[in-house]
């Protein structure tokens, strides 16, 4: 979080945009993002992904497909001073309470290296295909947090689907443990065979 003076400057200045650079601290836990993440092994296809579609062909009506892909992220514009208007009602009325934000723009590619679908569609597609883009914003929520949350994903997809995900900064050592799950919508059951 920035220091209330920091957060009384930006109000002050009002929104500014420029180029993203890395360690610019107004972007608080996102300031090591700016600019261009991609993969750089020699080997391609070190992201995977597992999504259940719709799918006429089987008794489940949906289909698994499995994607690995290369994926690439670009952040490069920053815009600080965001107001996120807001009131704080009390006994003596309500008085502004604007949240400052600073916001950090990327846009996402991901290609297609190979894949593979049960049960078989004949849809899923050969390598060097471009199955994803999705354009969005990062925030940095500088003052009146609720319960810590201090960042936030926006994201839009083509297709019609829109993210909005809050949450909270924190250093880690190490990957996250991720549960075993199964990568059906919940009610439907896995056809046999």
């Amino acid at each position: 979080m920035l220091s209330d003076k920091r957060v009384s400057e930006l109000a002050r200045q009002g929104r500014t945009i420029s180029v993203a650079e890395t360690g610019d601290d107004d972007l608080g836990p996102l300031k090591l993002l700016p600019g261009v993440w991609k993969n750089t092994n020699a080997l391609n296809g070190h992201g995977w992904n597992l999504i259940a579609l719709p799918f006429a062909g089987g008794a489940s009506h949906y289909r698994l497909l499995m994607n690995q892909y290369n994926e690439e992220l670009h952040f490069s514009i920053v815009d600080k001073g965001v107001p996120n208007r807001g009131i704080a009602r009390g006994a003596s009325g309500a008085t502004e309470t604007d949240q400052r934000v600073v916001t950090l723009d990327y846009d996402q590619a991901i290609t297609q290296i190979a894949a593979a679908d049960n049960p078989v569609s004949g849809d899923a597609g050969g390598g060097d295909l471009p199955i994803h883009r999705e354009p969005g914003l990062w925030l940095h929520m500088t003052n009146f947090n609720t319960d810590g949350l201090d960042i936030a994903r926006l994201g839009s997809v083509p297709h019609g689907d829109s993210v909005l995900a809050l949450g909270k900064a924190a250093i880690a050592d190490g990957a996250p443990d991720i549960a075993k799950f199964d990568g059906l919508p919940l009610g439907v059951t896995r056809e046999l065979g």
